[in-house]
């Protein structure tokens, strides 16, 4: 099946925001201190201040071979449109042990 046709202006706007959350939370190593503690809650309310509240997004953290990590749903609630982007995010793990994870954040918004 074919995936839903998207504004493409909106569409790249929501990306980009996406983006630009996951980057934040990137700085100095707290997004991944987040996801090798497994703190999903606190994730998932940094997310929710740091989109607008007309945005819904899901999230899920995938290690290097793409298994999801994360075993509770990190989002805002349930779609509010059909029309979904995604916004992924390498990210590089602070522990001793050398990981990468791969962090999709989808997006979907009410205009």
């Amino acid at each position: 099946s074919q995936p839903p046709a998207i504004d493409t202006t909106n569409g790249a706007l929501m990306q980009m925001k996406g983006q630009d959350a996951l980057t934040t939370l990137d700085r100095n190593g707290y997004l991944s201190t987040l996801i090798e503690n497994e703190n999903w809650t606190v994730l998932r309310k940094c997310l929710i201040s740091s989109l607008s509240p007309t945005i819904w997004f899901n999230l899920t953290v995938f290690d290097e071979n793409m298994n999801a990590v994360n075993n509770t749903p990190i989002s805002s609630g349930s779609p509010i449109s059909e029309k979904i982007v995604s916004a992924e995010y390498v990210c590089a793990g602070i522990s001793r042990e050398y990981r990468v994870y791969v962090v999709r954040l989808q997006l979907s918004s009410v205009t």
